[in-house]
């Protein structure tokens, strides 16, 4: 081989492995181009960044030991999926991913560098495709996201998992650095358990309950109180806060319809449900005017409440209302991520205009013929009263019951009904 022959065919292989190193490079930069969702062109060629996050479930407000996670059906802690998006500081779409595993609480992503970045979380929507489309192009937009709306009340309660959410600010990405953030998850339900019983010698029967107003669906951001992080954590908002139900419309309620109970003298339930706050009246003076016309919002209904029915030998039928809140008195807020024990009382007072009552009627017992005849030749009749109505005494007392230790987010809510 002549040597003008070896340097055309050194020529060739050089040519080659230049083409292949330019193929290489153009896949490596289509593939930097295709793992910005949604961002311009121009962010892309930008340097970029690594963000590490450290995901988990925040702690509910209050201890979860009033009420142990270990024996609700729920698992309240459990992180299946997670939606992470990233905005710029304009407020728009910069980054979006969706991370499906039950294992690994680190995710990360390649994103421009910059400064003043705002990310957000979204657990167990077990939906890839929520962000996809329209709707979280902006920061405003994803605040007015909405669930879809529960087909049944006891919806929240009956899934495996619960529905979190979470945000960081002011997140800066250097380039060619990793920048780790901890993601804290907050759940968008409530916990509210139930704890009934009837007052000592009451011999009160309780036949069953209902739970009424129940939003059908939440926003997934939260809408806080102006008052939600205020050193005191004492809500005083006394009109309605911005929630996704809105009163005025049907569709947006719903309730649990009569849950029946076999005549017992106690029971507890837990359950699930969307923020509702219809706000605080700081005009109550005592939990006996803790009733619809005191509740502030409208309609006074969209406030949640439970109507817990029963019976007594003196009483034909009975009904007790309590309003669910912070406290047993002013407070009518349920918040989201905070749980609630509801602490019940049952008697009858029928001074108290949260009972209900219909008096059982006299009860007469059978004609009972006795030997012998009088005077007149008739026979003689003894009727007799059960005493059970005009025997009946009522000390027309009320004991009253506070919030526990008032730390914030500690609700625990006490009605007695003497």
């Amino acid at each position: 081989m002549t040597p003008a022959n070896e340097i055309k065919q050194l020529k060739r292989a050089i040519q080659l492995h230049l083409l292949l190193l330019l193929i290489c490079l153009i896949a490596l930069f289509i593939a930097l181009l295709s793992s910005c969702v949604d961002e311009p062109l121009t962010a892309c060629r930008q340097g970029v960044g690594t963000l590490r996050f450290n995901v988990s479930a925040s702690t509910l407000s209050p201890d979860v030991r009033t009420t142990p996670v270990q024996t609700q059906s729920v698992a309240e802690n459990v992180i299946n999926d997670l939606h992470l998006l990233i905005y710029d500081d304009s407020g728009n779409l910069l980054r979006r991913s969706y991370f499906n595993t039950t294992t690994s609480k680190t995710c990360e992503l390649i994103v421009p560098s910059g400064t003043d970045y705002t990310i957000y979380g979204i657990a167990n929507t077990a939906d890839e495709t929520l962000f996809a489309q329209s709707g979280a192009a902006t920061q405003v937009e994803l605040k007015r996201t909405i669930t879809g709306k529960l087909t049944a009340w006891s919806e929240i309660t009956g899934k495996a998992t619960l529905l979190m959410t979470g945000s960081l600010t002011n997140v800066s990405v250097g380039a060619g650095s990793t920048t780790e953030k901890r993601l804290s998850l907050w759940r968008l339900a409530a916990r509210v358990t139930l704890e009934v019983d009837i007052a000592a010698g009451s011999d009160i029967a309780i036949s069953g309950y209902r739970i009424n107003s129940l939003p059908t669906q939440s926003y997934y951001m939260p809408h806080p109180l102006e008052t939600e992080f205020d050193s005191s954590g004492i809500d005083r908002a006394t009109v309605r806060a911005s929630d996704a139900a809105a009163p005025a419309q049907k569709a947006c309620w719903t309730a649990s319809g009569f849950l029946p109970l076999s005549d017992v003298s106690n029971f507890t339930n837990t359950f699930y449900m969307y923020e509702n706050r219809p706000g605080v009246n700081t005009g109550i003076s005592g939990q006996q005017y803790k009733v619809r016309a005191n509740a502030p919002g409208y309609p006074a209904d969209s406030a949640t409440y439970v109507v817990i029915y029963g019976h007594s030998p003196a009483y034909d039928d009975l009904s007790w209302t309590v309003y669910l809140g912070a406290d047993n008195k002013t407070n009518f807020n349920i918040k989201r991520n905070c749980t609630y024990r509801v602490e019940v009382t049952l008697g009858i007072n029928e001074s108290d205009s949260r009972v209900t009552y219909v008096r059982s009627s006299p009860q007469f017992l059978n004609d009972v013929s006795v030997e012998g005849y009088t005077d007149d030749g008739t026979f003689n009749h003894y009727n007799t009263t059960d005493g059970a109505v005009d025997d009946y005494t009522d000390d027309g007392t009320f004991n009253h019951y506070n919030t526990t230790d008032g730390v914030v987010g500690d609700y625990s809510d006490g009605a007695t009904f003497n």
